[in-house]
């Protein structure tokens, strides 16, 4: 089958694409990060609607069957379910649905980026599923930047969370959702600080189903995909990152910079 076609602002969305790769060994995949204007939180809807469809159009020239959009910001700012006449999946409602499956006493967290905590789009979609209960929203915008310099296990990455958690903390939530696809490389440290009685939630086990419920995904057995992965600066700034992300996949990966240069190709 064609691949299928991924982005986000940076790194943070290879935490969506390891968890497909390793659900469909057998498809491959098209990834661009779009390092040189990270993040996108921090732009108004108008700017990340424009780099939203200017990634989307860049990925459109490998004639994908689909494209993910593996970031909370854009998604905020990208109503359609198409492009070009190809289904657009993105991850909010996968993250509100696991969240709304997860929580046991009605008290939900979500933190984010200021553009996806402004937009209020969790909070919809939790109530347009039903969900009753109190909703604690936090925006962080350092966590995207923290996670780009692969500080995951760091003292100044623990007085961020508590900084920015401790509210949710107090408050006494049993879930969190994790609305940003950078956030799950923070995942320890936040269940440390959160502790084991807090569900931490994100898109990927959803979007999974919802890939397979399309119809647009490899999940015959077959030989291992390929993964090519783009980015908007130079790529030898992320490979070792990227690596350490997707460790674990079977399938092979070759980093290139947007002029096609490869600077590295073979397993992770």
């Amino acid at each position: 089958m064609a691949p299928i076609g991924v982005f986000d602002s940076g790194v943070g969305g290879l935490t969506v694409l390891k968890q497909l790769c390793q659900t469909f060994p057998a498809q491959s995949w098209i990834y661009l990060g779009d390092t040189a204007r990270l993040p996108y939180g921090t732009k108004s809807g108008v700017t990340i609607r424009t780099y939203t469809e200017e990634n989307l159009h860049f990925l459109s020239q490998f004639n994908c069957q689909a494209f993910i959009i593996a970031c909370n910001s854009a998604s905020t700012q990208f109503p359609a379910n198409s492009y070009n006449g190809v289904p657009v999946f993105k991850v909010i409602q996968p993250g509100a649905i696991s969240a709304l499956r997860e929580t046991r006493n009605g008290k939900v967290g979500i933190i984010g980026t200021k553009a996806t905590i402004n937009s209020k789009v969790y909070e919809r979609e939790l109530r347009a599923m039903g969900y009753q209960g109190e909703i604690f929203a936090q925006a962080c915008p350092l966590f995207v930047p923290l996670v780009e310099e692969g500080l995951f296990h760091d003292p100044a990455t623990d007085l961020i969370v508590d900084r920015y958690l401790r509210p949710m903390k107090e408050a006494g939530i049993d879930t969190l959702i994790m609305g940003c696809t950078h956030y799950p490389l923070l995942y320890q440290a936040l269940k440390n600080y959160l502790g084991l009685n807090v569900t931490l939630v994100s898109s990927e086990r959803e979007l999974t189903q919802q890939l397979i419920h399309a119809k647009c995904v490899q999940t015959a057995p077959g030989t291992p995909g390929h993964i090519i992965l783009y980015t908007t600066d130079r790529v030898e700034f992320v490979t070792e990152v990227a690596k350490m992300i997707l460790l674990g996949t079977t399938q092979t990966i070759e980093f290139r910079n947007l002029d096609g240069l490869a600077v590295y190709e073979g397993p992770v």
